[in-house]
């Protein structure tokens, strides 16, 4: 069924427990977009997303967004934080913060209390520093 190679990799995988309420996480996982993926169509988890390929969508992580570097969204991005190393191009909400990394590009507008700007980072934006709303209070992207 696995190739031999698989096998050994998925031994650190292993869950020790047998009882599922200890097996299973109290908190939401990291989804990941990879690299080699294009997704067209909206997201949203109610945990962190790294988006390291391309989205052409909106996006909403109830928790954190990282675009890294090489990841591109063309589209909405709606989060409590937002940490960006990649291409973005649309409206940024981020309830709590926005980081934009030396490797970011972003070209729409930024709304949130906090920014962070590291040397280097490219941006055409209109900034906002307000508070939004919550992202528990905002509709579904």
């Amino acid at each position: 069924m696995w190739p031999a190679s698989r096998g050994r990799d998925l031994e650190h995988a292993v869950v020790r427990s047998t009882n599922i309420a200890e097996a299973a996480p109290s908190h939401p996982g990291i989804s990941v977009i990879a690299a080699d993926a294009e997704l067209v169509g909206d997201v949203s988890t109610p945990g962190d997303i790294r988006i390291e390929g391309r989205l052409i969508g909106n996006v909403r992580a109830v928790e954190q967004l990282l675009v890294a570097p090489g990841g591109r969204i063309a589209g909405e991005i709606d989060a409590t934080e937002a940490v960006i190393g990649g291409e973005v191009v649309g409206p940024v909400r981020a309830s709590r913060s926005v980081t934009l990394q030396a490797s970011a590009q972003v070209f729409g507008t930024i709304t949130t209390p906090r920014i962070s700007v590291e040397e280097g980072a490219a941006m055409d934006v209109d900034l906002s520093m307000t508070e939004p709303r919550p992202i528990e209070q905002r509709g579904a992207a």
